[in-house]
């Protein structure tokens, strides 16, 4: 049997290693905020969202006499549920924002449970641009990051204007051409 001797320089081969303390921080990273007009659409569509509920509950509480001593104390734990999710998404609103940076996209969010998302440009298999009838009348839209393997978005931000939505998707799209040449060249 014959030997292979394969001789392996270091500038061939290297596997140094990465310490954590000096790993870029999260904390690093400046998020530019959302609208505030956004603020107003998803409290808007709790709104709509919890009078369709309450109007249910009101009919059934009418036409159903076995429900009727309770319904005062079902429409209040209603309106308290509904104050509460207000509530939360106004506070965690402050926490939501976005960064754009050379090789991918930030989105963070949450006031109780924090999540940041990070899509580096390489994954992104395409973007898409959205604008509900809600968000048409505050001017706004949301954009849309899907990466591969997957059916819903990986990252989506919402209460973009729609020139800003526009512009993120041109310019994340520009990054992912560039990776392609990049790649294919190599």
């Amino acid at each position: 049997m014959e030997e292979n001797n394969i001789e392996l320089n270091e500038d061939q081969f290297s596997n140094s290693q990465v310490y954590t303390s000096e790993l870029p921080k999260l904390e690093d990273i400046i998020y530019e905020s959302i609208p505030k007009a956004a603020l107003y659409v998803g409290l808007m569509v709790i709104g709509i969202i919890f009078l369709i509920i309450l109007l249910a509950a009101s009919i059934v509480i009418i036409f159903v006499e076995d429900v009727q001593p309770y319904g005062l104390l079902i429409l209040g734990g209603i309106l308290l549920l509904c104050s509460m999710i207000c509530f939360f998404e106004w506070k965690g609103f402050k926490f939501k924002g976005f960064a754009l940076r050379e090789n991918d996209i930030a989105f963070r969010e949450g006031w109780l449970w924090k999540s940041t998302i990070i899509v580096p440009y390489n994954r992104v298999q395409h973007i898409e641009v959205h604008q509900g009838p809600i968000d048409r009348l505050f001017d706004l839209a949301s954009i849309n990051i899907f990466t591969a393997g997957g059916s819903s978005s990986d990252l989506e931000i919402d209460g973009l204007s729609p020139e800003q939505a526009a512009n993120i998707k041109s310019f994340i799209i520009a990054k992912t051409n560039k990776n392609i040449v990049n790649d294919e060249s190599e």
